[in-house]
Parts: C-alpha cells; sequence; structure tokens
C-alpha cells in the first residue's frame, strides 16, 4: 500500500503544478486559488494517509512540488539579497502546503481509529 501512497502523492504534486506556479487566470480571485489548492493538497494528504495505514506523515509527499519551487526561491533570494522572491512567499511555498497535507492525513487517521483504537484493551 506504501507504493500506491507514493504513486497518489506524486499523482498530487503533478496536479497541483499549474495551481501552484501560474498567476490566478483572468475572471479567476486569489481566494478560489487558494481553496483550489488546500482542496487539491487536503485531499491529496488524506488519500495517501489512508491507503497507507498508520504512516499518516507519508502525506507530507503530496507537497513535493510547492516545496522545490520554495527551495528554488529561498536560494535565488540567498545568492541575489534584497530582490524579489519575497520572504512571505517563500514560506508559503515551503510550509502552506505541507501543512495542509499533513492536516488531510491526520484527517485520515482520525476518521480510520488513530492511535486511541490501536491501544484500547480489548473487552
Amino acid at each position: 500500500m506504501k507504493i500506491l501512497a507514493s504513486l497518489i502523492a506524486f499523482v498530487t504534486g503533478i496536479i497541483a503544478i499549474p495551481f501552484v506556479f501560474s498567476d490566478p487566470a483572468p475572471g479567476e480571485s486569489v481566494l478560489l486559488r487558494i481553496v483550489s489548492v488546500v482542496v487539491v493538497f487536503g485531499v491529496g494528504g488524506f488519500l495517501v494517509s489512508w491507503t497507507a495505514r498508520g504512516q499518516w506523515r507519508l502525506a507530507s509527499f503530496c507537497a513535493w512540488t510547492p516545496i522545490a519551487m520554495g527551495l528554488l526561491m529561498l536560494w535565488g533570494k540567498l545568492q541575489t539579497g534584497n530582490t524579489p522572491p519575497y520572504w512571505s512567499a517563500i514560506v508559503g511555498f515551503l510550509f502552506a502546503p505541507l501543512l495542509v497535507s499533513l492536516l488531510g492525513g491526520l484527517a485520515a487517521r482520525q476518521l480510520r481509529g488513530g492511535i486511541a483504537a490501536k491501544k484500547a484493551p480489548p473487552v
């Protein structure tokens, strides 16, 4: 099941590329773009955690594309100094999709019963 979870994480990253790396289309609001990104990473993290039972942290791999972009932006920022990209964009690319994916994974773990169900004594 971990192979299937890895495949889901890879596909989630591929699906997220147009949402993360492009500007909003004419008539598309920034709020709609943010909601779309949250849905993609939340559902991806949920599906990864659902398929890889007990491995909800694997959901973090769904955010591989924005993390790669954030690292490239950080490298560029450290090379050029006080020019764009701005720190808020770098932090957003590095942490926001990662946290949403992990929250999706945590939600799947809780729906499966979580740690409490595994540690409950038999009756």
